[in-house]
């Protein structure tokens, strides 16, 4: 349980840090369900309904449903709001984004036949999966501690302020001045010890994971529906991070004005997934499908790169303030992450023309999430067996219900993305998301528009080393509103 624990405080930390942890794994597995906005409106509750070009994330089977070609284009406008405590200290922040959620053209080939296959229906399109986009930043005017003081800690025990592990932090800080050493005792200082100052976190997220690609279906009697769909997934991601600590008060010892430590993670991968599906029509009102989808290998680009920024009193007054920089190496790497299949189960009630209701249940494992090094000098043996350790088996849940007003329609729905961590660790990391919308349609095009919002549980983040500060507290909500207009011949 200990080692647990010590996990436990390692991947809620905020600093992002040359090495890959559970949480890059976690950033290209966990799907959302972006796409179009009757998809939206629905919570994403389609996979046994089809007949919406969203049904590509999930279960292309439903592309069989299809009795006409179609040609869609969905744009979403993210709007994120976090707010943070630290020592009873709160920040609140927004971050807004627009971004193409999905386009797909479908083309449908209706067969001059009375049984067998009855039409087949296949097509290329692009799906939003993810949105990494926030700010995330915390601010204290009375901290007890700062991060020079883990620095200077590790710094006593080496000895080397050049040693090759510090030179993507300790040795850009010593650099600029802000640890040194005794000479009489060959111990180190850092330029703020023993002087209060307000220390401040912003930590900046963009990016996306979205699949490209194309799917093929058919229907077989109105009775069963197959389809299956090829994949690329391209995950790109970008964290800016700015650790400042200013506002020093008697500072009778020290010449120290402010100073900053930035930090810059940028991440690029690209996959190959497929994913199969199939839809059982009962009979007029009952539906049921099923879905998988194959593990994939995200071949990552990962670089990392800092600086720190000081800023001293001057030597005499009227002079400018002292101002200096150092930089790091750039720290480019490549490895291949495996991520896990999922497999869906769903159930679609037609209510003649007048409504229609979706269940959805989704199982994804996040421990089978496994690093693996493409040039042979990176061991990755210890984070997988954390990851087993740590990350866990999840059930997901959507629900959707749709109401029909002869060309108008209105829709609603709900759904549960489970904690992937383990049961063990007291992080909760459940997902909520509530949706409505509406829609308009007439038998050449169509226009929808759909508003989701997620509450995330709350949970703790440190912003540098748990050893030696208390954990912040994040909430955040994440708000979605898409619009969709299609053309259908």
């Amino acid at each position: 349980m200990k080692h647990v624990f010590l996990l436990a405080l390692t991947i809620v930390s905020a600093i992002a840090t040359s090495a890959q942890n559970e949480m890059d794994g976690l950033r290209g597995a966990q799907n959302h369900t972006y796409g179009t906005a009757r998809f939206t409106g629905m919570g994403g509750a389609m996979g046994a309904l089809g007949g919406d070009a969203s049904v590509y994330s999930t279960n292309p089977a439903g592309f069989g449903i299809y009795r006409k070609s179609e040609l869609t284009l969905s744009l979403g406008y993210f709007n994120t709001r976090t707010q943070t405590t630290l020592n009873q200290n709160e920040v609140a922040t927004r971050q807004n984004n627009l971004g193409l959620n999905n386009i797909m053209l479908v083309i449908n080939d209706q067969k001059n036949t009375t049984s067998g296959v009855l039409s087949t229906t296949w097509g290329l399109g692009y799906n939003r999966m993810a949105n990494f986009s926030s700010n995330t930043t915390f601010r204290d005017p009375n901290p007890n501690s700062t991060l020079l003081d883990p620095w200077q800690d590790r710094l006593d025990q080496t000895g080397d302020p050049f040693a090759r592990s510090f030179e993507f932090d300790v040795t850009p800080a010593y650099n600029a001045f802000l640890l040194d050493t005794y000479q009489e005792n060959d111990r180190y200082f850092h330029a703020n010890e023993n002087v209060e100052g307000t220390m401040h976190k912003e930590i900046t997220r963009s990016g996306s994971l979205a699949e490209w690609g194309g799917f093929y279906s058919a229907n077989i009697n109105n009775r069963f529906y197959l389809g299956g769909a090829v994949n690329i997934v391209r995950l790109n991601y970008t964290e800016n991070s700015t650790y400042r600590e200013d506002e020093f008060e008697d500072a009778e010892f020290s010449t120290l004005r402010e100073w900053e430590f930035n930090e810059e993670l940028r991440i690029s991968g690209t996959a190959f997934k497929l994913k199969l599906g199939g839809i059982y029509r009962v009979n007029d009102n009952l539906r049921f499908g099923l879905a998988y989808h194959t593990p994939s290998f995200i071949t990552v680009q990962d670089n990392y790169e800092t600086d720190v920024r000081s800023v001293f009193e001057p030597e005499n007054p009227g002079d400018e303030p002292m101002e200096e920089v150092s930089f790091s190496p750039e720290g480019p790497l490549s490895y291949m992450q495996k991520q896990p299949g999922r497999a869906i189960a769903s159930a679609g009630i037609i209510l003649g023309k007048r409504a229609i209701i979706g269940l959805e249940y989704e199982y994804v494992n996040y421990s089978n999430i496994e690093f693996r090094d493409n040039a042979g000098n990176i061991n990755f043996d210890d984070l997988n067996l954390d990851i087993e350790e740590i990350l866990g088996a999840t059930h997901n849940v959507r629900t959707g219900f749709e109401l029909r007003f002869e060309n108008y329609f209105a829709r609603t729905g709900y759904q549960f993305r489970q904690n992937p961590y383990s049961s063990e660790l007291e992080i909760s990391q459940n997902a909520h998301t509530f949706s409505i919308g509406g829609g308009y349609r007439k038998a050449s095009f169509f226009l929808d528009a759909a508003y989701s919002l997620t509450f995330i549980d709350e949970y703790p983040q440190f912003i540098y080393d748990p050893l030696y500060i208390n954990p912040g507290l994040i909430n955040r909500q994440k708000g979605l509103f898409v619009v969709t207009a299609g053309i259908r011949w």
